[in-house]
C-alpha cells in the first residue's frame, strides 16, 4: 500500500507514513488454522485532504 501511495498518489515517504498510520484500518480477512489474512483499508476520500509537498500532485509518481 504504501508504494502505491507513493507511486499512484505522489505522496512523499514522509506523507506516506502520516497517511498510513493515522487512517489505515486493518480487518482480519481469513482465519485458517494457522495462516491469518489482513487486509489494510484507506478511504480514498482522505487522500483528498493530505497536504502535498510542493511541486507534488496526484500521479506524479517520486
Amino acid at each position: 500500500m504504501a508504494q502505491w501511495l507513493e507511486q499512484d498518489d505522489g505522496l512523499s515517504l514522509s506523507e506516506t507514513a502520516q497517511v498510513l498510520g493515522s487512517s489505515v484500518s486493518f480487518v482480519v480477512a481469513n482465519l485458517a488454522g494457522r495462516s491469518v489474512g489482513v487486509a489494510a483499508k484507506l478511504d480514498k476520500a482522505l487522500l483528498r485532504q493530505v497536504e502535498r509537498a510542493p511541486g507534488r500532485a496526484p500521479g506524479a509518481g517520486p
